[in-house]
Parts: C-alpha cells; structure tokens; sequence
C-alpha cells in the first residue's frame, strides 16, 4: 500500500484495498493492535505500523463485528444512562457532572473517526467518573 509523503496513515481511498481482505475474518477480526502488521505484511515502516485514523474502523478490523458491537452498545447504554441521570437527578451539582461527561464522551466519539487511540487514560476515567455517577443515584431499593 502506498503512503502519502512520509506519513503513516493510510486515506480513505486505500481503506478499500485493506477492507476486501479483512472480510474473510468479519466476525471476530483481527485482534487487538494487528490493523497495522496486517496492512504492511507484518514488517514495520521506519520501526513503526500503520494507522488508520479513525477509531470505528480500527475496532471493526481488529475486534471484528462482534467487538465493535459490544463497544457501541456499551457507549450508547453509558450514555442513555447518563441521561436518565440529569433528568431524574434533583441534586443540580450531580446534573451538571453527569451532563458534561456524557457530553464530553459523546463529542469524543465523534472525534475519533478522525483520531485513533482507545488507549489514552482520560477516556477510561471520565467513563469511570460517570459509571460512579450512575451508580451513586441508583434507588436504593435495587441490589447491587
């Protein structure tokens, strides 16, 4: 596959080229970290693999249909959640907390369909501090 100057992101027109041979393994994908060794043959470029720039594209080759569903279903229950949270919420402080992190991670994944990094710990705790949100407001007569 050719690259652009001395980049190593591959554009949208040779995502094609990458997309007809992942089909044979569409369900389960790749695994985790393979899109670049799996678009350059397994040999690096310059000690480093390719990347694609976009996250839903880089889950659906790695993880397959099964992982990129799993993380979307994930991401829209968090974030239906967390909207159940500001509208039933009478604590304004609680609101406003659940209401910019939802917001944040929903401005977030769209950024990532030009950015491509699950990694960056930022993610992880801001999902981690409305988890506790949601869970903090539960009724009290649920089991936990």
């Amino acid at each position: 596959i050719p690259f652009f100057s001395r980049s190593l992101y591959i554009p949208a027109l040779q995502i094609h080229a990458v997309s007809a041979r992942f089909y044979a393994r569409a369900t389960t994908g790749l695994g985790p970290g393979q899109f670049g060794p799996y678009v350059q043959n397994n040999i690096p470029r310059d000690g480093k693999w390719t990347i694609v720039n976009n996250l839903t594209l880089e889950l659906l080759v790695e993880t397959g249909v099964i992982g990129l569903g799993l993380i979307l279903i994930f991401i829209v229950s968090l974030l239906i959640r967390g909207a159940k949270v500001c509208l039933k919420e009478k604590d304004s402080q609680t609101t406003v907390f659940a209401a910019g992190l939802s917001l944040y991670l929903l401005s977030q994944s769209i950024q990532y369909q030009g950015y491509s990094t699950l990694y960056i710990i930022y993610i992880w705790t801001a999902i981690g501090i409305l988890l506790s949100l949601i869970n903090n407001n539960r009724p009290n007569n649920v089991k936990r």
